[in-house]
């Protein structure tokens, strides 16, 4: 897991039956990660972080 930074945000979205977890979290360097999890598998996994808007540089 890479370096988060502060002020995450945890959105509850309609993909998925239930509905899936997504999270956005500055970087903690520049631009910003998204993650979701898919709250129709009985595990409940979270997918590997993925950095995009690394043109903003630092996001705070």
């Amino acid at each position: 897991m890479p370096h988060l930074g502060a002020n995450p945000v945890l959105l509850q979205s309609r993909f998925g039956s239930q509905g899936n977890f997504e999270l956005v979290v500055p970087s903690g360097s520049v631009g910003l990660y998204f993650m979701w999890r898919n709250n129709d598998d009985p595990s409940m996994p979270w997918s590997a972080p993925w950095q995009f808007a690394q043109g903003l540089g630092p996001v705070d």
